[in-house]
């Protein structure tokens, strides 16, 4: 298996399976109701929005941030050791989770 790929398994099963990064993501959500077409809310028909931590505003689509983060990828072949850090890192508990829309995530990404 190549690098690549042991990497990218990892980080797809994070997403889907971590319940403390879901965690995080849903402690800033809150329903937005639906207007119908008389411009009433709907009292069934929601999606929900997500509090951006750095700039306070909701946003529908937004990404989760490991804080500290993951860091490096570990070399190919690896190192058991190195490889479980990066599990572990990966794998953060809640409080390693940010929830950020995606300009402050990009900005978070360029400033470092």
């Amino acid at each position: 298996m190549s690098k690549k790929a042991v990497v990218n398994a990892l980080r797809q099963f994070c997403q889907r399976y971590h319940s403390p990064r879901t965690e995080a993501k849903m402690e800033s959500a809150k329903k937005i109701y639906m207007r119908k077409k008389d411009g009433t809310l709907s009292d069934k028909k929601f999606t929900w929005a997500y509090k951006c931590a750095k700039c306070g505003e909701y946003f529908a689509k937004v990404h989760l941030h490991h804080d500290p983060p993951v860091g490096k990828e570990p070399d190919f072949p690896y190192d058991t050791e190195e490889l479980l850090e990066y599990i572990r890192r990966l794998l953060a508990p809640k409080e390693g989770w940010k929830v950020l829309c995606i300009p402050c995530h990009n900005k978070e990404h360029i400033n470092g």
